[in-house]
């Protein structure tokens, strides 16, 4: 028996592979250029941090409280701005087509 997965099949399976946003531990909030943009509020206090495009260096890091709104919107002019607790920023399109919060996780 041949087994085909359907495009939609596999981007499921690599989220199970990989883990997905809400193992302990790890909160993540993403945004990708011609997605819908998503709000949301902190499930714990930490400090989260925000990364644009590929890199593994934080663009800013923000300490937030529990219930405090994080997450990407649109703002008046279609820019993105990326928002945590009282911060935000506008994304550059021309720079930026994917960003991600992330609450850091504490060494043990």
């Amino acid at each position: 028996m041949h087994l085909r997965l359907t495009p939609v099949a596999l981007v499921l399976l690599g989220l199970v592979i990989s883990g997905c946003s809400s193992d302990k531990g790890l909160t993540r909030i993403d945004w990708q250029m011609g997605q819908p943009t998503m709000m949301n509020k902190t499930a714990e206090a930490g400090d989260y941090a925000l990364y644009t495009g590929n890199s593994t260096d934080a663009l800013v890091v923000q300490r937030l409280k529990e219930g405090q709104p994080i997450g990407f919107e649109k703002n008046d002019i279609g820019r993105i701005r990326a928002i945590a607790g009282p911060y935000s920023t506008v994304l550059d399109p021309m720079v930026v087509d994917h960003a991600r919060w992330e609450l850091m996780v504490k060494p043990k």
